[in-house]
Order: C-alpha cells, then sequence, then structure tokens
C-alpha cells in the first residue's frame, strides 16, 4: 500500500519557460517535493534538465545560455504575423532537424533514458497518424524530446517508432490527464499562462484563409482547452508574461506565480495528511535525505 501523496506537476509548451525554473525553485526551496512530472514541448527540455538534476541553481547554470536560443520558439511572441508568415508566404519547416539537434544537445545528453531519472518523468506528444496524444514513461529521452518539441511550421514532425509526433501545444495545453492516469495523481499542480486565456478572433475575422484560418481556429480550441485546465488541476500557477520581459524577469514571475498558492498547497498537503519532505519511499525516507540531494 502507497503510504505518501503523489504529487505532480505538469510543464507544458510555452515560449516562456523560465518561469517554470522560477516556480520550481519556490517548491525547492519550501521542501515541497513533488516527485512526477508531466511534460510536452519546451516544458518538457525544462522538465528532463530538472528531473535528472533536481537542483534549480544547476538547472538555471545549464539553461541560461539557451535563451538566447530563444528564437526557435517564439511562437507566443507575436502569433498572427509569425503564423501568417509561416503558413501563407511558405510551406514546410523554418528550421532543420539539425538544428532541433543541436539545441537540445545543449541541455540533454543524446543518450540518455526517461528510466535513468531521479523524478518521475512523463512527456505528452501528439501523434499525427492515430491523431492521439500518447504520454512515454519510458525510451530514449533524446528522441521523444525531439518529437515533443517539433512545432508545426518551425520544424518537421518526428518520426519514432510508428509515431509521427509533434508539441501538443494545440491540442493539450498541458499533459496532466495523462498523468493523472499514469500515476495515479493525488496532487496536481499545473501552470496557466494569460496569454494563453486572452480573446483571440476566428479566422474570419482576420480575413483569413487557407492554413492560416486552420491554425487559427486551433489556437482557439487550445484555449478552450486551456479552460479545462483549471478543472482538472488540483491548484493551477497563473502567470502574466510579456514578450518584453528577460530570462531573470520570467523567472522571478514564475516564484511569484508559485508564492501566491503556497498557503493552497499546504492545506491540501496538511488536509491528505501529507508530511512535506517525503516523497516516494524508495527515494527518500527523511527530510535529510531530501535536503541532501538538493544541497
Amino acid at each position: 500500500m502507497r503510504e505518501h501523496l503523489n504529487i505532480t506537476l505538469a510543464l507544458g509548451s510555452t515560449s516562456y519557460w523560465p518561469v517554470y525554473l522560477g516556480i520550481l525553485e519556490v517548491l525547492e526551496r519550501e521542501e515541497i517535493p513533488f516527485h512526477s512530472l508531466a511534460v510536452s514541448g519546451t516544458g518538457a527540455l525544462v522538465g528532463a534538465v530538472y528531473a535528472f538534476l533536481p537542483n534549480v541553481e544547476k538547472a538555471l547554470a545549464k539553461m541560461e545560455g539557451m535563451w538566447e536560443k530563444r528564437k526557435y520558439f517564439d511562437y507566443e511572441m507575436a502569433p498572427f504575423e509569425n503564423y501568417q508568415r509561416i503558413f501563407e508566404e511558405r510551406s514546410g519547416r523554418i528550421y532543420s532537424e539539425e538544428e532541433l539537434d543541436s539545441l537540445l544537445s545543449f541541455a540533454v545528453e543524446e543518450h540518455r533514458w526517461i528510466s535513468d531519472a531521479v523524478l518521475n518523468l512523463g512527456v505528452g506528444c501528439y501523434d499525427l497518424r492515430t491523431k492521439k496524444n500518447i504520454f512515454f514513461t519510458e525510451g530514449c529521452l533524446f528522441s521523444l524530446l525531439k518529437g515533443t518539441m517539433s512545432f508545426p511550421g518551425y520544424f518537421d514532425s518526428y518520426l519514432w517508432e510508428g509515431h509521427y509526433l509533434i508539441d501538443p501545444y494545440f491540442v493539450s495545453p498541458s499533459p496532466l490527464e495523462l498523468a493523472k492516469l499514469e500515476w495515479c495523481s493525488d496532487i496536481s499542480v499545473a501552470v496557466c499562462f494569460e496569454t494563453y486565456r486572452r480573446p483571440f478572433p476566428f479566422a474570419g475575422e482576420i480575413g483569413a484563409s487557407g492554413k492560416f484560418a486552420f491554425f487559427s481556429s486551433q489556437e482557439h480550441n487550445r484555449i478552450l482547452l486551456n479552460k479545462d485546465l483549471f478543472d482538472s488541476a488540483d491548484i493551477v500557477f497563473e502567470v502574466k508574461p510579456s514578450p518584453k520581459m528577460s530570462f531573470r524577469d520570467l523567472f522571478e514571475a514564475g516564484r511569484l506565480a508559485a508564492k501566491q498558492k503556497l498557503a493552497l498547497l499546504y492545506r491540501l498537503i496538511k488536509n491528505r495528511k501529507y508530511s512535506p519532505w517525503r516523497r516516494l519511499e524508495v527515494y527518500y525516507d527523511t527530510k535529510e535525505d531530501f535536503c541532501s540531494l538538493t544541497s
């Protein structure tokens, strides 16, 4: 019988991914040791680094340099102009698979396996062939990251073991539901960005047609799906980022969002009679064991 609660943190795809590091810093400092990470898109990159190296300072040092490469994932910065340029003026990808390889190898070793992570790690992808979301908890991490970070118009879909994988950005803003089924989560925590919830005009209202019209309707659909995230998660950290914010600004925005919900998180833990420093007993039996890992 499982003695301790299963706390799962879901990190979806976003151009503002430094926010996640700020959230992780607060949870780590407060010694609230979630032990499961459900990730997709750029959230998978952050999750992959942290799951193998569960120390925010070390993860920050490794990932701050990647902020200079954010041009590869700027799809939230100027959506209308970007999408129209991508889907009306050009066809296919903007960047090559080699560029994605280079981007990922900056933070993740090529021959690393999900099962070797210190924390439970699950990667959410969307399969173009079956038109279904898939949640991978085993397999080659580098390959699955290539799949979940293959954003339409930026990188081609990635073929892996018969699956044509892409970022599930427009179908499921967060792989939370799949993670809850996989890990039987007792407490689930998700992150919602204010930009996801702003009013988004239908394609006809902006005179769009063809691929852009389809893309626009998909974005509107994603906003509705994001609303469901509030219904499925026990706690949602809400963040209001801006394209002008720096890496450190976004990091601080994540810290602020987590701090605002700490009281609620502690109340949930207390009500469910959970000792905050006890993760899966296979990893940690005392608070000191947890602190020794993060020191």
